[in-house]
């Protein structure tokens, strides 16, 4: 029987320290013993799966919620309108980057997209020790291999863009 890969969704939650000014992202661990043993207490982004016809805006402010208890505030995005046809509905966006996993337990395919949001972030069924940490140690996260491979390549072309903004 032929697989399909499963769609994603995942963020880069940004914020500016209130004390520094300079800019953070939100991590959390992933906490899935049972059925992903491999990569529970990796770091990770908060992330999730895109529902059947459900619209890109609509998956971020529900993924958010549920991996996070975060709402959110704003979601970098470029689309176009909705086209309609014989009851058929669609559109095209284009997200900050998008991501793949060629070999591992999951045949993901996702969209990755930088956002802002209101509120602190909370434990969930899934993820644990959520916290902010500057862009700095996010490098070294990533060096260090704690961070899980899905999310990795987003992140430099992530950290790469940001570095080049300050410059």
């Amino acid at each position: 029987m032929e697989k399909f890969s499963i769609p994603t969704v995942a963020f880069i939650v940004e914020r500016k320290n209130p004390r520094t000014g300079k800019t953070e992202v939100l991590v959390q661990k992933r906490f899935k013993p049972e059925s992903d043993p491999k990569y529970t207490g990796f770091y990770e982004l908060p992330a999730g799966k895109i529902r059947e016809f459900e619209d890109i805006r609509k998956t971020a402010q529900r993924e958010l919620k549920e991996e996070t208890g975060l709402d959110l505030e704003s979601l970098e995005i470029t689309h176009t309108g909705i086209f309609e046809h014989e009851g058929d509905k669609s559109f095209a966006f284009i997200p900050f980057c998008c991501e793949q996993m060629l070999k591992g337990p999951y045949p993901y395919v996702g969209f990755v997209f930088i956002v802002k949001a209101r509120g602190e972030p909370k434990e969930t069924e899934e993820a644990r020790g959520a916290r902010w940490i500057s862009l700095e140690e996010l490098r070294e996260l990533i060096a260090n291999g704690e961070f899980h491979p899905y999310h990795v390549g987003a992140l430099e072309m992530y950290l790469n863009k940001r570095l080049k903004d300050m410059s």
